[in-house]
């Protein structure tokens, strides 16, 4: 849908990265809940119960970023690459979570501090992102 003055595909790519945001993240939160089911199952459950825990809270800030994009209250560029910092992030403290759980072992060195400091740095992003949008207004 593009606005009056504007060329033809001119938020296009705007409304793309919204919804991409937006089914990540709803996929995100799906995951979340059958992580949490399992932890509810298994003896791992401090691993599981974090890496659910990172996962269900930051789902609908993706999504909500992703909506922000869509309806062009938000920068694309730095809000999007905020969001997807903080997704990255959840993915990959989650999935080190997830395999230490099911012994595993670490991902990688150091994957579950990196992927929470992606957490914060892509939150932190939004935020100045947040912040210089409502300035600008």
């Amino acid at each position: 849908m593009s606005h009056p003055g504007s060329a033809p595909d001119a938020g296009r790519s705007e409304d793309r990265i919204g919804r991409l945001l937006i089914v990540l993240a709803s996929f995100l939160m799906a995951a979340g809940v059958v992580i949490a089911a399992a932890g509810a199952h298994a003896g791992a459950g401090r691993e599981l119960s974090a890496a659910s825990l990172l996962m269900t809270t930051n789902a609908p800030m993706i999504g909500m970023v992703g909506l922000g994009i869509a309806c062009r209250k938000l920068g694309r560029a730095s809000a999007g690459v905020g969001a997807s910092v903080a997704l990255v992030g959840t993915v990959l403290f989650s999935a080190d979570m997830i395999s230490r759980a099911y012994g595993l072992g670490s991902l990688v060195a150091y994957a579950a501090p990196t992927g929470g400091s992606l957490v914060i740095a892509g939150w932190t992003i939004v935020g100045l992102c947040g912040l210089v949008t409502f300035a600008r207004r």
